[in-house]
């Protein structure tokens, strides 16, 4: 009998509310399809990406409107961080694996 888990409620704590606004006010002003969206990444690593949290971090990265994350159990980091980085905007320093059809979009980079 394969055994099913139903992902952990996690809190997202965003530790610079306003350029997480700036970038969600850019991602509206481009019109950015869902797929390939800050949303999207956020709700991915909300949903279930590392069992054992039950708190996702996000804090500014050192390219615009993109983002540096991590996850915690019981208020200590586990292991498991990365980005979201857009793409398209300015040099990331990062590749896409797949390609968008969106001259901007987020993905997560572990």
């Amino acid at each position: 009998m394969q055994e099913f888990r139903t992902p952990r409620k996690r809190s997202l704590v965003i530790h610079d509310i306003e350029k997480y606004r700036e970038a969600m006010e850019f991602e509206h002003d481009h019109s950015i399809p869902f797929q390939d969206s800050l949303r999207r990444s956020v709700h991915y690593l909300l949903g279930g990406s590392y069992w054992e949290a039950d708190e996702l971090h996000i804090t500014p990265d050192s390219c615009k409107h993109s983002f540096g994350f991590w996850f915690t159990k019981d208020g200590k980091p586990i292991g498991f961080n990365g980005g979201i980085i857009l793409h398209g905007l300015a040099e990331t320093h990062a590749v896409r694996l797949c390609p968008s059809e969106s001259p901007l979009s987020w993905s997560v980079h572990t």
